[in-house]
């Protein structure tokens, strides 16, 4: 576990501790603990999103190699046809 989950359980922990004295205190503490769910919430998904722009500039970058293949076999084969029909320079 991370140090942001470790620190959802201490509040999450201290919200039921702090609910034994009364309920004046839960006004002052969920709003912590909705705060935490939504920082790691937010950490989660940037992680996410993190990754899945690792995962497309990956694919993009295979595409980019598929083109320029692409454009290598083409070149050669136009050169091949045009060697061969007698249009060279």
């Amino acid at each position: 576990m991370n140090a942001l989950a470790h620190r959802q359980i201490a509040v999450a922990l201290s919200v039921v501790v702090i609910r034994q004295d009364g309920p004046r205190f839960d006004l002052l503490a969920w709003p912590v603990v909705r705060l935490t769910g939504l920082v790691l919430l937010a950490w989660r998904l940037t992680g996410w999103l993190t990754g899945l722009r690792a995962e497309l500039s990956g694919w993009l970058d295979d595409i980019a190699a598929a083109v320029r293949f692409t454009a290598a076999v083409c070149s050669i084969a136009l050169n091949a046809l045009a060697f061969g029909l007698g249009v060279t320079q």
